[in-house]
């Protein structure tokens, strides 16, 4: 079953697209925790990254094999706390965009995006 929430926000706030990535997040959690198995780092999985306009949950990202920075993010950041890495995703600005990253315990900054093909690019 799949289901869909659209969310007219005009141009969202930080504080909106925090919570929006959040709650995508807990549902990963959810449902890598119910699942009961080990799931993959994207690398692993062969994901690439590619600008979506939707907002996929773990096992769709895994079956479609591509996502952006979100679905990326959300994935990782929900893998690396349900293996026990306090992480925290930190938003980030370029030009128009909001881009999300994560932010490891150690304060170093991981990108899964430009990790499975995005272009770099300068904060």
């Amino acid at each position: 079953m799949a289901l869909a929430l659209l969310v007219d926000m005009g141009s969202p706030t930080a504080a909106q697209v925090q919570a929006l990535m959040e709650g995508l997040t807990m549902v990963n959690r959810i449902a890598m925790r119910e699942s009961g198995r080990r799931w993959p780092s994207l690398l692993d999985a062969g994901v690439k990254y590619q600008r979506t306009h939707e907002w996929r949950c773990a096992a769709r990202l895994l079956r479609a094999k591509r996502g952006d920075c979100k679905d990326l993010v959300a994935y990782e950041a929900a893998r690396l706390r349900e293996l026990g890495s306090p992480v925290t995703i930190r938003l980030t600005r370029i030009g128009s965009l909001w881009h999300t990253l994560i932010r490891l315990p150690d304060g170093r900054l991981f990108d899964p995006s430009v990790e499975l093909g995005m272009r770099p690019y300068r904060l």
